[in-house]
């Protein structure tokens, strides 16, 4: 069964296309990204700024045009922060049905947390914790045997502190007080409860992945290299010294590093770090499934 999965984040728009077999495993046909940033503003503004909008239209547009030629039999699109608390989120989720063709999800973060834990681990018996940056929220799930047994979202993302703290001046040893002190706030008791109770932590979307590939010297993106690195506290700690170091100018020049991920990797990585700290994680596996993956078995009715 032909069946294409879409994430509209709040950074990206992914999408993967697929011939899903009936237990769920999968051949991949397309896996693509852009980068809109529809998130860009929104913690301010509490709009979608119009360049986003036209951005994630061109990218939807190229996205129908791969549809059109594969001709899936089921999509199921989704979108999550930005458009969950944008004023104009339900007007832009409009015109951009329109422009793709398929009908567009607003998930509720803990919807989000579902399908990145289900598209990340599957079925596993083994009780997993997975974690989820993504540009305006971070969502901290875990479960086994493809059931959800405790999540949280949070409105913390590395759009949003990028915004905050990356755009005019660097981010100081102030500023990283303060992205703990927030991620405490909003994490709390919840996240000793959470991590405590399984033995492997996954990390997953582009903060994680662009970390492993700048510690193993990726050049090129490799989804077989980077899935199942292993992120250990000292690694994400001595990565953000140097991310933190290098002017907004330079971020772009890490090689694999796409310019729109590069400039908010600092603040992704941040959150990384202060998240590991405070719960007092030595390390975490990097996977590059996710939400987009968890779609696309919901469109394959693999997953409800």
């Amino acid at each position: 069964m032909i069946c294409a999965g879409i994430d509209v984040g709040s950074n990206t728009i992914l999408m993967i296309v697929a011939d899903v077999k009936p237990d769920g495993s999968y051949s991949v046909l397309q896996d693509a990204q852009e980068f809109p940033r529809l998130g860009r503003g929104v913690d301010s503004s509490f709009k979608i700024h119009p360049e986003s909008v036209s951005l994630a239209h061109q990218a939807l547009a190229r996205y129908r045009t791969i549809l059109d030629d594969i001709q899936p039999q089921s999509v199921y699109c989704v979108a999550t922060s930005a458009m969950r608390v944008a004023s104009n989120g339900n007007d832009v989720k409009s015109s951009l049905e329109a422009t793709l063709g398929y009908p567009i999800d607003i998930i509720s973060g803990k919807r989000e947390a579902e399908l990145t834990f289900f598209g990340t681990v599957g079925l596993t018996e083994q009780p997993e914790c997975v974690i989820d940056i993504g540009g305006g929220s971070t969502e901290i799930t875990v479960g086994s045997n493809g059931q959800v047994t405790d999540s949280i979202s949070i409105e913390v993302g590395s759009v949003r502190f990028y915004e905050k703290f990356s755009v005019s001046r660097e981010i100081t040893s102030d500023a990283l007080h303060e992205i703990e002190q927030v991620i405490q706030s909003q994490l709390g008791n919840a996240g000793d409860r959470l991590f405590k109770s399984c033995k492997q932590v996954i990390a997953v979307s582009g903060t994680p992945t662009a970390l492993a590939m700048l510690q193993n010297g990726i050049e090129k993106f490799d989804a077989e290299a980077v899935n199942d690195t292993v992120l250990s506290f000292k690694s994400v700690e001595a990565l953000s010294r140097t991310l933190l170091s290098e002017p907004q100018t330079l971020l772009s020049q890490f090689p694999g590093i796409d310019h729109s991920r590069a400039e908010i990797l600092p603040a992704g990585c941040a959150i990384l770090l202060k998240i590991m700290k405070l719960y007092d994680l030595h390390e975490v596996t990097v996977s590059t499934y996710g939400l987009r993956h968890g779609a696309l078995l919901k469109a394959a009715r693999i997953y409800t």
